[in-house]
């Protein structure tokens, strides 16, 4: 790609569509936060909110703009269902539930995405600039984040 922000990164696609695409990284922890700081960054009540949550750098546009990637079976108001196995909430009761231990048991908070315009990423795919790979929840949620970019290489090589 020739742009060292995105050299071995791994993105879940979340939309994609003929007004552009948009992304999530899911290989580029920033870092564990007190969940009491998290909530109280949205305006929330922290009170008897302790422990930490990892967050991630979901990308370098709008980067204090928060996604949450979760197990499909959670659903909050304005859910997006990403492919059965995966959605994306930005609403942010979402962060409320995973605070109180209410939410999906397992996400990904990132905070940023990446983004395309109209026929961008179609032609940085025909450029050779991206390797695509059929995504999978355990790539996203459970495989270790060191071995992500490493995992998603290995399943773009087997194919579908």
């Amino acid at each position: 790609m020739g742009d060292p922000r995105f050299a071995s990164t791994a993105i879940l696609l979340a939309r994609h569509s003929k007004e552009g695409a948009m992304g999530l990284t899911i290989n580029r922890p920033i870092g564990l936060r007190p969940r009491a700081d998290l909530l109280r960054a949205i305006g929330e009540d922290a009170s008897g909110v302790d422990g930490e949550i990892r967050i991630f750098a979901g990308g370098p546009v709008q980067s204090m703009l928060g996604f949450v990637l979760h197990e499909s079976t959670y659903r909050r108001a304005g859910t997006f269902d990403i492919d059965g196995h995966v959605a994306m909430t930005s609403n942010h009761e979402v962060m409320l539930d995973i605070c109180h231990n209410t939410g999906p048991q397992k996400y990904l908070i990132t905070f940023g995405y990446v983004g395309w315009g109209p026929r961008q990423l179609e032609g940085e795919l025909a450029a050779g600039a991206w390797v695509t790979a059929a995504d999978n929840p355990e790539l996203v949620f459970d495989e270790d984040r060191a071995k992500v970019w490493d995992a998603a290489m290995a399943r773009a090589r087997r194919g579908p």
